[in-house]
């Protein structure tokens, strides 16, 4: 990649290909692309282009590593298991050890969620994957609110009737469960929603892939002026 001293003092190739490789799992559009590089790189719109279509190859080489197939299904869902019972029991411990429930935990909860099912299927990527992985993080945030209701149940029973009767209380019980179902929604606060949208988010980011087209969808001089 040929860049002027100016260009080169602003930003290093490697930046500028990590930026579009970036954008094309947001964007297949090379248009869209070349206007932010213009924009932020100081890029002559030629040289946004020739960037662009010097690393389409290596986004479609990526693309085809990080393919998802059928059969990638059941280490996938297996990884979002296993994130939703380490993100949920995670969220629990604290919840027991502080006393306090740390929904900011959701955050953790989401990222670990995407990258368990990164990890299980080889480093796929892709839609089916990232629904799975927001799915993940949801079961993890559930389970984490299903034990900090429990802990703190079993500390106002104790307080109230005495450790004995607190002990018999299982989280296993289907009474608990009922209870839990009941006053579920009642217990949600506008931060847990904001941590949802959160978890949610950084679930859906980690196994995105790449939205990018073989052929560029700009092909002479007079379109780019």
């Amino acid at each position: 990649m040929i860049f002027s001293k100016k260009q080169q003092d602003a930003s290093t190739p490697e930046q500028i290909t990590a930026f579009i490789l970036s954008e094309m799992k947001k964007t297949s559009d090379q248009r869209t692309m070349r206007a932010k590089l213009e924009s932020r790189f100081m890029l002559p719109a030629e040289t946004a282009q020739m960037v662009i279509d010097q690393t389409v190859p290596i986004a479609l080489q990526q693309a085809e590593r990080e393919k998802f197939e059928t059969h990638h299904f059941p280490m996938a869902i297996a990884g979002g298991l296993l994130a939703a019972l380490i993100g949920g029991g995670v969220w629990a411990a604290v919840t027991y050890f502080t006393e306090y429930e740390a929904g900011y935990i959701a955050i953790g909860v989401g990222l670990l969620a995407g990258y368990a099912v990164v990890w299980m299927t080889g480093g796929r990527k892709g839609f089916i994957l990232q629904i799975i992985a927001i799915l993940s993080g949801l079961l993890a945030i559930a389970i984490g609110k299903y034990f900090a209701v429990y802990f703190i149940v079993k500390k106002v029973v104790a307080e109230q009737y005495g450790a004995s009767i607190a002990d018999s209380i299982s989280f296993l019980s289907p009474d608990f469960w009922e209870g839990f179902k009941e006053v579920f929604w009642e217990i949600l606060s506008p931060y847990d929603v904001l941590w949802v949208v959160l978890a949610v988010y950084s679930a859906w980011k980690i196994p995105q892939a790449f939205k990018v087209q073989s052929s560029p969808t700009v092909t002479s001089k007079k379109e780019l002026l």
